[in-house]
């Protein structure tokens, strides 16, 4: 039995090198030849390979060691090892490649902002107010400077009459917000838009780009979504957390389902509560 399991581990150790040497050429014929042209996929036969070496590596290591100590390491630990690179695997799938347990810990708003920056084709902003956007000395200039060179971008926030507003208000438990906070907040940030859209209107020469944005009436905001091309970050609101202590998960693969859902998500909800804005105007103006 004992002879058995040896065997068993020494194979794993010679696999495990073999998946580590493998994983050296990958790396090393990959990139060698120009590391500008390296794309994900490429990225991930390398990540892969390499975990599973390190899983292999790791289980034979970790069976010397407890063996020299006079111990076994467990079933348990071992079945950990072995399927630990299944997170890996849905990752791939998924498109996720970071998960934050608060947002805040994407970093400052200056942070925010350089990520919009790199945009060149859209930029997609879904939130209660999104007024804390605004609160960047840089934000507005920023914004005018992606829309004049071409770019895309819309803006999605409650309308201080919607009708579920209260809805994703929990003053109960998060002190600060209320809705008559948030209500004037919504003011103070449509009076923003038009401003911007105002300046950006005057000027003279400027690319196929925009700037719009909607309010959403009959329907509910249950996550912040920001969109830069082809990156999403996504924050789901919690009912007992304020927006900079919930979770937020990055995801780049846009052929992922889970990327597709969110961006289906904005922009069903921009074709509906636009839909419904255009009438309300129309009404008001007979």
């Amino acid at each position: 039995m004992r002879y058995k399991k040896n065997k068993q581990i020494i194979i794993i150790g010679v696999i495990g090198i073999l998946a580590l040497t493998i994983a050296f050429f990958v790396k090393y014929f990959t990139y060698s030849n120009d590391p500008c042209e390296s794309t994900w996929p490429y990225q991930f036969i390398y990540d892969a390979i390499f975990n599973i070496a390190f899983v292999l590596v790791g289980v034979f290591i970790a069976d010397i060691v407890w063996s020299l100590v006079g111990g076994d390491p467990s079933a348990q630990f071992r079945e950990t090892l072995l399927h630990s690179n299944t997170l890996l695997s849905d990752s791939v799938k998924s498109g996720v490649v970071g998960i934050y347990s608060s947002s805040s810990d994407m970093g400052s708003s200056k942070d925010w902002l350089n990520i919009i920056k790199t945009a060149t084709q859209e930029i997609c902003l879904q939130g209660y107010t999104l007024l804390v956007w605004t609160r960047s000395a840089e934000f507005d200039k920023t914004i005018l400077d992606l829309a004049e060179k071409g770019v895309d971008i819309r803006f999605i926030f409650m309308d201080e009459n919607a009708l579920y507003l209260n809805a994703g208000i929990n003053e109960s438990y998060i002190s600060e917000l209320s809705a008559n906070i948030v209500k004037e907040e919504i003011v103070t940030m449509t009076e923003y838009m038009d401003n911007l859209i105002e300046q950006f209107n005057r000027i003279e020469v400027k690319g196929k780009g925009s700037i719009s944005y909607t309010k959403v009436k009959k329907n509910l905001i249950t996550s912040q979504i920001v969109i830069a091309d082809g990156t999403a970050y996504i924050t789901p609101y919690m009912s007992f957390f304020n927006t900079s202590h919930c979770p937020l998960y990055k995801i780049e693969n846009q052929e992922s389902e889970l990327y597709k859902k969110y961006r289906t998500e904005f922009c069903k909800m921009w074709e509906c509560e636009s839909a419904g804005r255009k009438s309300s105007l129309e009404s008001n103006s007979k």
